[in-house]
């Protein structure tokens, strides 16, 4: 889903944080759609969307708690060096979170295309502050 492109395109609503909005607002789908993307995102190796993921499972969100589930996917966030993984993963029934890495913006900004391997960190911070994502943006980043 994420490589051809239907997540984290140019659209609005093929934004994560789009998403996270919409669940926290309980928008119809909302929390569905993005249990969804992340779960995608991990699979291609976003050790932040695993977190999100192992967050979900562990009781903040959606679906039903399932601790043996949420630890499973702390330890790949772990495993795919995102601090607050590893965190949640000694301290059950933890909440850490932390924003994306590089690398999992790389990943989850990639509007269809292989990869952002190459693509410059500021050029990364903009295509990021254009997506949603406020941490990027650079009067954020200048705190």
């Amino acid at each position: 889903m994420a490589a051809s492109g239907s997540t984290d395109g140019r659209h609005t609503g093929d934004s994560v944080p789009f998403w996270q909005q919409a669940c926290r607002e309980g928008r119809r789908s909302g929390c569905d759609r993005l249990f969804m993307i992340e779960n995608v995102y991990c699979g291609d190796g976003s050790g932040w969307a695993c977190n999100e993921v192992g967050i979900h499972h562990s009781g903040g969100g959606m679906p039903a708690a399932d601790p043996g589930l949420s630890e499973a996917w702390f330890s790949r966030s772990c495993e795919l060096g995102f601090r607050s993984g590893c965190v949640n993963l000694v301290m059950p029934g933890g909440m850490a979170r932390d924003v994306p890495r590089m690398i999992d913006l790389r990943l989850m900004l990639r509007e269809g295309k292989p990869n952002l391997l190459e693509m410059p960190e500021q050029d990364l911070h903009e295509r990021a502050c254009e997506h949603g994502w406020t941490f990027a943006c650079p009067v954020t980043r200048n705190r």
